[in-house]
This record gives C-alpha cells, structure tokens and sequence, in this order.
C-alpha cells in the first residue's frame, strides 16, 4: 500500500487530506478532512506559544490522544491507497504527520513518504529530520502497549494478535476484511524468526 505525506503548499493531488487544525483553509484546500486523525493540540500554535517545545512530550501526547485508538481499530477506514496525508508544516519540520507516518511504518510495516505534488508531478523529498527520536519514541511505546508474543517486529507481533483475535471471534473477519492464515502469513513474513 502507498500512502504520502505533504504539506498543503507542497500538494494539490486529489488524493490529499488534512489532518490539521486549519483544514487546509489558509491555502484554499477544499479536500477531505480526518478529524479523528487531528490533535487537538497544535505544535506550531499551541505548544510553541506556551514554550513547551519538548519533541518527545509531543509525540506521547499524539500517540496517547490519537493513535493509540487506532491499535485496535482500523485506521484504512479512514486512510485509502495512495492518500496524501496533510497538514501545514513544511517537509522538514516536526509535524503529526510524521508521527502518524511512523506509527504506520511500525504498525503495519508500510513506508510512508514525504513528497511534493505539484500539477502533477509527484517528487519524493528525503525524510524528515524528526524520524530517528520519532521512531525511537512510538516503537517503546507501542511494545509497552502491544503483546508482542515471542516477535520482535511491532507490525509481526500485531497481525500476530489480530490473527489470534480472529480465530477466537470469526465474526471480526468483516471488520478486519481479512482471514486468520492471512495475518499469520503476514505475521511470519514480517518477521523472518519468532522467539520461541
């Protein structure tokens, strides 16, 4: 699955959607918009004016408030292939966005890139500054959260336990939209070695 990140300045593709505060609205963006992806708390607005600019205390606050709902949930309700995923901070500033980017790589094992899309011309840009301390972050606090069940892959140990789930409540097939021996595959080749 391909899923992007941009800014609203650096992408007018069909496909975007704010997860911002503003919307898109200062730069006219009419696309769709995620609220339940949105922090109520802006870094640039509200944590900066207040001098909290601790990277860290951001990122736990967004996997806390946000993310964290989405361990469980599906989160492709809301993002579909090829969806850019906006919000007003430039590539090479800390944003949500980026988070969110990781918490998909970690999660799910897709890589999520940085572009620009322009009258449609896509430009994958290099990634972002913010990635080795966000990454850091979510994988503690996804292995404090997650069984991870003998795996050392957060993705591996999660298809892992929604494969588990499914065998124990075959009625969650439709709400996952895929089969037990699918997530245990899945598992297994995102891990190449389970601890026994």
């Amino acid at each position: 699955m391909k899923i992007y990140t941009s800014s609203f300045k650096d992408c007018n593709s069909p496909k975007g959607i704010s997860i911002d505060k503003s919307m898109g609205a200062p730069y006219g963006f009419k696309g769709t918009h995620i609220e339940e992806l949105t922090p109520q708390l802006s870094w640039q607005e509200d944590l900066k004016k207040e001098e909290c600019t601790n990277i860290i205390f951001y990122i736990i606050y967004y996997y806390e408030t946000v993310l964290k709902n989405f361990i469980l949930g599906n989160i492709f309700k809301y993002i579909k292939e090829g969806a850019v995923l906006l919000t007003s901070n430039d590539s090479k500033d800390f944003s949500h966005r980026h988070i969110l980017a990781v918490f998909l790589e970690l999660l799910y094992g897709i890589t999520v890139k940085e572009i620009s899309y322009l009258d449609e011309k896509l430009i994958v840009k290099p990634r972002n500054p913010y990635y080795q301390i966000i990454k850091d972050t979510l994988e503690k606090l996804l292995k404090n959260d997650i069984d991870m069940n003998g795996f050392t892959s957060i993705a591996a140990a999660h298809a892992h336990n929604i494969a588990l789930e499914l065998k124990e409540n075959s009625t969650l097939n439709k709400k996952y939209g895929i089969t037990k021996d699918d997530l245990e595959n899945l598992a297994n080749s995102l891990e190449s070695t389970k601890k026994m």
